[in-house]
């Protein structure tokens, strides 16, 4: 893949350098992870503060128009993604979380419903023993 016409804005308020470029490559449009792979390769970015926004190809062309974003901030990056994300992700988002925390609820419940079982195991024996010791006792008298 060949990076051309390359274009770059830096938008301060925002935190981040925004890329318009052109990539030219053969066989398959590349993924958004393999422009990323070549952003942080072209531009020597940080792999994790590189957004890639667009990768557009007309019908029959063997160029792609992208655009990426290299924050230089972390906080800033995290913040303005989560506004400009899609409502669906969003909520493809948050409903993986739910059932994370529902599984973490789960298991912390299967967790003290096996220590209550290993606590009542514990206690039944020392009754049988301390029901079996005066037995024995009235035995041996």
């Amino acid at each position: 893949m060949k990076v051309t016409n390359k274009t770059e804005n830096k938008n301060e308020l925002l935190s981040r350098v925004e890329h318009n470029f052109s990539v030219e490559y053969s066989g398959v449009t590349p993924s958004k992870a393999q422009i990323k792979e070549l952003v942080v390769k072209e531009f020597k970015a940080e792999a994790n503060r590189v957004v890639v926004k667009e990768v557009v190809t007309k019908f029959g062309s063997t160029t792609a128009q992208c655009i990426a974003f290299v924050y230089t901030d972390a906080a800033e990056q995290a913040r303005i993604e989560e506004l400009t994300m899609h409502k669906k992700i969003k909520e493809k988002i948050e409903a993986e979380k739910k059932k994370a925390k529902e599984a973490a609820a789960k298991a912390a419940e299967e967790a003290k419903a096996a220590e209550e079982a290993k606590a009542a195991e514990a206690e039944a024996p020392a009754e049988e023993a301390t029901g079996e010791a005066p037995a024995q006792e009235a035995k041996e008298e």
